[in-house]
């Protein structure tokens, strides 16, 4: 009977020892999945932030390519707005001067500055002297040749109109 105590002795701590090394296994086991998932995670994590962080740089650079085109844009518009403020400037200066009578016995070669305000429609709202030509007669026929050639000639895009409410010209007869 010591013989079969002795067995079943060593029965239940071979069945001790089983049990404690599956639970030793298993707590392992646990762990491990335990760090596995806790790496997954921490990989889950460091891609979505460097997926924000890429979509944040993608997004800069389509803000910058954005600013940049509308830069060009704008310097584009400025570039055939200054074409358009010097052709219609022209035609301006070319209708004043068509209506312009050289007064009598002023001397060749005489100039002078103007400062012209239009309003919508072309029309002459002032015209001041801004340089003399230090003869007042001929200052006063460019004031005069000003309003009789209202109203002045304006391109159709009223957007365009704001480089016409003030001009200054230099009067030059020829």
């Amino acid at each position: 009977m010591h013989q079969q105590k002795q067995r079943a002795e060593a029965e239940r701590k071979k069945k001790a020892l089983l049990a404690e090394k599956k639970k030793k296994e298993q707590e392992t086991k646990r762990k491990a999945e335990a760090e596995k998932k806790k790496q997954v995670a921490a990989e889950k994590k460091k891609q979505a932030a460097a997926e924000k962080q890429r979509k944040a740089a993608e997004a800069a650079r389509r803000r910058e390519a954005e600013q940049a085109l509308q830069q060009q844009l704008a310097a584009e518009q400025a570039a055939r707005d200054q074409g358009i403020v010097a052709e219609y400037t022209a035609y301006i200066q070319e209708k004043i001067q068509q209506n312009w009578l050289k007064p009598a016995g002023s001397p060749e070669g005489l100039s002078c500055t103007v400062q012209v305000s239009l309003i919508p429609g072309g029309d002459v709202a002032s015209v001041q002297i801004v340089r003399s030509s230090g003869d007042p007669l001929f200052d006063r026929s460019v004031e005069n040749a000003v309003h009789k050639a209202a109203p002045m000639p304006l391109p159709r895009d009223p957007a365009v109109f704001k480089y016409f409410r003030e001009l200054r010209l230099i009067f030059k007869p020829r």
